[in-house]
C-alpha cells in the first residue's frame, strides 16, 4: 500500500479534504476543476450551489455547509458524505485516495477511466491489452529488442 501523506495522518478540515479531492479530479499534469465547473456540475444534479460558496468551503472561510451541499460535493468527487465529515472514514479512505494519486501520476488512472467509460472490452481484448502492456514494459526495461517471437507452426 502506498505511504499515506503526513497531512492525512491527523484530523483534516473540510477545506483540506475538498482541496485534496479537487487535486485528484485534475487531469494528469493539468489544473483542478474550477469552482465554476464544480458548481455547474453539482447544480445540474438539482443541488443549488455557487462557485463563490465552493471557494469559501475550499478555503475554510465557511465551515458549516448544508447537508444538501455536502451530498452534492460528495457525489461530484465520488466519495461518501461520511468522508467529508467523519475523521475515521477519512482515515480509512485516504490510503485508497493515495493509491489513486499514485496511479494518476503514472498515467494508469487515465487508461482505467477510459476503460470504464463507453463500451466494455471483451475478455480477449483485455488479455491483448495486458500482453501489450507487458511487451511495452519489457521494451522499456531492457531497451529496444529486435527479437521477434516465432509463431508456433502446427505439427504436420
Amino acid at each position: 500500500m502506498p505511504e499515506i501523506p503526513e497531512s492525512t495522518q491527523h484530523s483534516q478540515t473540510l477545506a483540506q479534504k475538498l482541496t485534496r479531492l479537487r487535486e485528484l479530479k485534475a487531469p494528469r499534469g493539468g489544473r483542478p476543476p474550477s469552482y465554476e465547473v464544480i458548481a455547474r456540475e453539482i447544480s445540474a444534479t438539482g443541488v443549488s450551489i455557487s462557485a463563490p460558496y465552493i471557494w469559501e468551503l475550499c478555503t475554510g472561510k465557511t465551515t458549516t455547509p448544508k447537508t444538501s451541499h455536502l451530498e452534492g460535493l460528495a457525489r461530484y468527487f465520488g466519495v461518501p458524505v461520511s468522508y467529508l465529515i467523519d475523521d475515521e472514514v477519512t482515515k480509512k479512505l485516504d490510503p485508497q485516495l493515495s493509491f489513486l494519486e499514485e496511479l494518476k501520476d503514472k498515467g494508469v488512472y487515465d487508461i482505467a477511466v477510459q476503460l470504464t467509460q463507453g463500451h466494455e472490452l471483451s475478455s480477449s481484448s483485455l488479455e491483448t491489452l495486458k500482453t501489450m502492456i507487458e511487451q511495452l514494459q519489457n521494451l522499456e526495461g531492457r531497451g529496444f529488442s529486435t527479437e521477434v517471437r516465432e509463431e508456433q507452426q502446427p505439427e504436420s
